[in-house]
This record gives structure tokens, C-alpha cells and sequence, in this order.
């Protein structure tokens, strides 16, 4: 039977692009999704943890969304985070943009984060949920983690709705990627950025892990984001650190602080 012939038996792909809201945990109709059975379970080690995770069955697919595996750049941040400055989110309160798969998320709950707020499409969450509360239910159940839909570009009374009392770190990796999503992500990197300033007196940072890509305007981007914010370059490459921390990451990867 064919990788396909898979798919198609257990219905898993379909489930995961379904247009119908999806259920919140601990309503009767959430029914965590069953894992693909055929190999795309994968492992990372991070502060001596193993974290489990599983990508979408046609990841890389043309027929996959981005947010269905995990990309060089949230390796990039979770090493600069454990290795380099590993004080950046003890406890903290994080929200992350895109969180895909939900692999970053876990790292930070590892990486000592006080509250984790996991955002994406809602068509994303089902994978994401299940590889945060059921892959990964040892590192997070006890503490404060939350899966929630956030598109960018949203009215700000739907982000306000979604947001924790306090958020320290928005953490944004591999999102410069789509220049028709550049100004909505602007957006609610903005309207987030305001509504602490304005109702909690605090400004969250903002970290972007960015991977250089010649063929996308990521200089839309980060022009679009020094209107509102300054900008700190906290790494930028890896050269021979990479194989001294034994990443994945590629060398071309960035981090900024905004």
C-alpha cells in the first residue's frame, strides 16, 4: 500500500483541512487526532529532554501547508535559547506566531517559560494540540500552556479575547517567508504590542528567527517593522558553532529582537 493509500484510509489529511471549527479541549466533542501510522514521527533533544512531535504526511508536499513541519528556523531560535542565552525565557509569559507543529512551544515550557500561548490558522491546530497535550503531555501538563486560532491581520477584539494577562515574548520563527502575509503579521505584531502597552503598562519583546531566501522580499518585511520597532541583531549565522552544537539549523539563519 502506498504512502498515499494511507492517507486516504485513515482519513488523516482530511481531518486536518476540514473547514469546521475546531473543538476546544475539555468539550465533549474534542477528540484528539490519531497519529499517522506510518514513520513521520520525529525527536529532538532539548535541555537533555526528548520531545516528540509528529509532521503532517505530506509535509514538503505542494499539497501540505507550511505550518505542517518544522523549519530551520525554530531549531535556530531553541539553540539560541538553550545555548546562548539561556536565561531569555525563564519565566517568562511567551506567544508564539505560527507555531506549526508546536515544536518550539514545548522547548519553551523546557527552557523554564512561566506561560506558553501556541497560535495558528484553525486549520493547523488539530496536529499542533496533538503534539503539544498528547506527544509531549510530560513536559507541559501542570503548567500553563494553551493552544488557541490566531490569524494574522484579526481584529484586535479577537486578539484581545485570546491573550493571557500578561505576555513578556512573542516569539515569531520562519514567518518571513510570504510577502502577502508580511502586513498582517505587522499587524497583530502591532495591535499585541499596544494593547500590554496601553492596558498593562508593558511592552512585549519580539523575537524573529529569519532565514535568508533570496527569492522572497523579506526586506518588505523588516522595513514594514522598523516603522514601529527598533531592531536588535541578537545572531546572525552559525559558521562552526553548528557542528559544536550538533543543529540542524542552516547558516544562513538570524535572530532579531525587536
Amino acid at each position: 500500500m502506498t504512502e498515499d493509500d494511507l492517507i486516504a484510509e485513515q482519513n488523516y489529511a482530511a481531518h486536518l483541512r476540514s473547514e469546521q471549527p475546531v473543538p476546544q479541549r475539555g468539550n465533549p466533542a474534542f477528540v484528539p487526532i490519531t497519529p499517522p501510522a506510518f514513520g513521520l514521527r520525529k525527536t529532538k533533544v532539548i535541555c537533555s529532554h526528548k520531545v516528540t512531535y509528529y509532521e503532517d504526511p505530506r509535509a514538503g508536499d505542494r499539497d501540505s501547508l507550511i505550518a505542517w513541519q518544522v523549519w530551520p528556523c525554530c531549531d535556530a531560535l531553541m539553540t539560541y535559547a538553550e545555548h546562548i542565552e539561556p536565561e531569555l525565557l525563564r519565566g517568562k509569559s511567551v506567544l508564539e506566531l505560527g507555531s506549526g507543529v508546536g515544536l518550539l512551544g514545548v522547548a519553551a515550557c523546557l527552557l523554564g517559560a512561566r506561560s506558553v500561548l501556541l497560535t495558528d490558522i484553525p486549520k493547523a491546530l488539530p496536529l499542533l494540540r496533538y503534539n503539544v497535550f498528547e506527544e509531549n503531555a510530560v513536559h507541559v501538563t501542570g503548567k500553563n500552556v494553551r493552544v488557541e486560532a490566531l490569524e494574522w491581520g484579526s481584529d484586535k477584539a479577537c486578539i484581545k479575547h485570546i491573550l493571557p494577562d500578561k505576555v513578556d515574548i512573542i516569539v515569531c520563527t520562519d514567518v518571513v517567508y510570504d510577502a502577502c502575509a508580511f502586513l498582517p503579521l505587522v499587524k497583530t505584531l502591532i495591535d499585541v504590542t499596544d494593547y500590554f502597552a496601553e492596558n498593562h503598562d508593558s511592552v512585549p519583546l519580539v523575537l524573529v528567527a529569519y532565514e535568508k531566501r533570496e527569492m522572497y522580499p523579506a526586506q518588505m518585511f523588516f522595513e514594514e517593522m522598523l516603522k514601529y520597532f527598533d531592531r536588535k541583531v541578537l545572531f546572525q549565522g552559525w559558521g562552526s558553532m553548528r557542528s559544536d552544537l550538533n543543529m540542524d539549523t542552516v547558516d544562513d539563519t538570524d535572530v532579531f529582537r525587536f
